[in-house]
């Protein structure tokens, strides 16, 4: 899942969450405690599943870089693409992390959890 559809599925299961929240709160005013409990249970239940998608990887990294790609910290790749030295006509990098490497290209595609890139010059 890429970070944009994650960030909306999080956002979209967080503004159901303060919804039941605030029906619970509405519930306990009512002194309706069983239907409180209900809605601070699903509240809860979707925070959980909040926690469980900020957790998962924000991308996969299923190819192992070979030795005939040029590696850099993603630090040292921005400030190369800053000062001019890599282009999209070059050649193609892709975002890495612990020796392995995306599908996903540099220049189409944030950093996200990518600790360098791979890089193969044309």
């Amino acid at each position: 899942m890429k970070l944009a559809e994650k960030l909306e599925t999080i956002k979209g299961e967080a503004t159901i969450a303060e919804g039941q929240i605030l029906l619970a709160m509405a519930a306990l005013e009512r002194k309706d405690i069983a239907s409180a409990r209900e809605r601070l249970h699903d509240a809860m239940a979707r925070c959980t599943h909040i926690v469980r998608e900020c957790k998962e990887p924000l991308r996969e990294y299923k190819r192992r870089v070979p030795d005939y790609a040029d590696t850099f910290t993603v630090e040292e790749w921005q400030a190369a693409v800053a000062r001019g030295s890599f282009n999209d006509w070059d050649g193609s990098g892709y975002w890495a992390k612990d020796g392995n490497e995306s599908e996903d290209e540099v220049f189409s595609t944030p950093a996200e959890d990518a600790t360098h890139v791979a890089w193969y010059n044309k």
